[in-house]
């Protein structure tokens, strides 16, 4: 099982977010479920499912989404569905920094826009609002 965490920029709604990203995991919409029934399924039932939480906050990037699932998604696989997440929402989707050389949490992160094109930003989070700032 592998935990994705994405912060999007924008005010989709629930089902276009789900909708990107089961195109882009290559799953069934019908695959996703709560992360709350996700636990609650059998370990064979959750290698065919997706759970996950969508969270509604403030910020330059309001709607941060964790998905439960057995896809790749780390290191070069996270940049890729984090650019197509962008391109496919229109709209800019941070993932953490997969680049660096780090082996601990730096809050910095990897903000992909709709044109392919990114940039490293920080998370200067506050409470209930995903922040990112972008150094000059």
């Amino acid at each position: 099982m592998n935990i994705l965490e994405l912060a999007i920029a924008g005010t989709h709604e629930r089902h276009e977010v789900i909708a990107a990203l089961a195109r882009v995991l290559g799953v069934y919409e019908w695959n996703f479920i709560d992360e709350h029934a996700y636990w609650k399924a059998s370990h064979d039932a959750r290698t065919q499912l997706v759970g996950y939480d969508l969270v509604r906050g403030r910020g330059t990037h309001p709607l941060l989404l964790v998905a439960y699932c057995v896809q790749d998604v780390y290191g070069e696989a996270l940049g890729v569905i984090g650019g197509k997440m962008a391109r496919l929402l229109n709209v800019e989707v941070a993932v953490g920094d997969f680049m660096g050389e780090q082996d601990v949490a730096t809050c910095r992160l990897i903000v992909y826009a709709p044109d392919g094109s990114y940039r490293i930003g920080f998370d200067c989070s506050v409470g209930g609002e995903l922040s990112i700032e972008f150094p000059e």
